[in-house]
């Protein structure tokens, strides 16, 4: 009899160790069904939703540049052409002081009437960090606020720092897309042999295969 308990005990003992391992992963650490539930979930909404996410992501940024692209060329074309129909219309003005407004009729040309006439606009440069600066020392110069010139420029120039860093910062997140650059072919190689040196370059080193 104790012989048959002995045998018991061991079993028992085996048959935990069996459960034990049946309960771990291939790393070795236990994983319960939750987890797996979880992880399994994860891979599924990767491969479905994520995926068809991207996808479209993709397609709709390739639509826009090359729509954009487009738009652009066509635009710049327009431009040129109307910049110098602009320039022949202004010669006119300017060649006749008196000159009217030419009237515009609406109809086949357009649907809204009106008229063309010479105008000018006047429009300032943009404020910008060297502007603040001369303008605070010359304030300081000429209110003889400070009579010494390097402490007048030392403020000024602390003055912008100071409206530098009280300027509000937005940030935006968003997703942003990279191009795998092209291998360009070495200068020198012919075209049509069996080897050609392609020369990868990137920011850190610079990669030669053969």
């Amino acid at each position: 009899m104790p012989q048959s308990g002995k045998h018991n005990d061991k079993n028992s003992k085996n048959k935990n160790n069996k459960n034990k391992d049946d309960s771990d992963d291939s790393s070795g650490e236990y994983v319960d069904d939750d987890e797996l539930i979880s992880r399994d979930a994860k891979e599924e909404f990767v491969e479905t939703t994520l995926r068809e996410a991207i996808y479209k992501f993709i397609y709709i940024d390739d639509v826009i540049k090359q729509e954009t692209m487009e738009f652009r060329e066509k635009i710049n074309t327009m431009k040129e052409e109307k910049l110098k129909m602009e320039e022949y219309i202004l010669k006119y003005f300017e060649d006749d002081e008196d000159a009217v407004p030419i009237k515009i009729a609406s109809g086949k040309l357009t649907e809204r009437g009106g008229e063309l006439s010479r105008h000018e606009t006047t429009r300032k440069g943009a404020i910008n960090r060297e502007l603040i600066k001369e303008s605070i020392y010359e304030h300081l110069k000429k209110e003889k606020i400070i009579k010494d010139d390097d402490k007048c420029r030392k403020l000024a120039e602390k003055t912008c720092e100071l409206i530098e860093d009280k300027r509000p910062v937005k940030t935006r997140v968003s997703i942003k897309r990279t191009f795998d650059r092209k291998p360009r072919v070495k200068k020198g190689t012919k075209k049509g042999t069996k080897k050609q040196t392609i020369v990868h370059k990137s920011k850190k080193n610079t990669k030669i295969h053969k």
